[in-house]
């Protein structure tokens, strides 16, 4: 009798145990989702229009401050400071852009890949243009916890296509210039 009761546990153990597998895992798939999206998230609001576009449109990093910390931010205020010091602005738009990976590294940091393109006019700070690019890139960007979001502290980018190289450009003969947004 003892066998026959053996025999009928062990298949309830082992449902059991399947059981607390299948659930346990689920909060952690929840949680990795979760994450995943949420530093998708971080690197859209950084290479954002109102960020990164706003930043280099108005030659002043202060935006930046919202969503780059770090090294990141340290360079790229210094880049648009370069460029503003020359009296030129940069129009940049994000064409593309497609999270690869992301991976949340214990305890508050995560790293992230992408292949993105952009396109992007450089003009004066009267508004003429004077040249254009367009790139497809890779990036890895390096995020850090803190304050309750993610801040991306780090990217390095590959050119995978097109050029960092700018192609001089003038302004179309009718109509407004392109350029005319640093204007605001």
């Amino acid at each position: 009798m003892s066998f026959s009761t053996t025999i009928s546990r062990r298949p309830l153990g082992i449902l059991l145990l399947g059981l607390a597998l299948v659930l346990g895992q689920t909060p952690l798939l929840a949680r990795a989702q979760t994450d995943t999206a949420a530093v998708q998230a971080a690197i859209e609001r950084a290479n954002s229009p109102a960020v990164w576009g706003e930043a280099l449109r108005r030659g002043d990093p202060a935006p930046l401050t919202t969503a780059w910390a770090g090294d990141a931010l340290d360079y790229f205020s210094a880049e648009v400071l370069m460029f503003r010091a020359r009296g030129l602005r940069l129009l940049s738009a994000p064409l593309t852009f497609e999270l690869l990976s992301a991976d949340v590294l214990p305890p508050d940091r995560a790293v992230a890949e992408s292949v993105e393109e952009w396109h992007d006019r450089l003009c004066t700070a009267a508004g003429e243009l004077r040249a254009e690019r367009q790139a497809r890139v890779r990036d890895r960007y390096e995020l850090d916890w803190r304050d309750g979001a993610w801040w991306v502290s780090g990217v390095d980018v590959d050119l995978v296509g097109g050029s960092f190289d700018w192609t001089p450009a003038e302004d179309p003969a009718e109509g407004p210039s392109p350029c005319a947004a640093v204007l605001d």
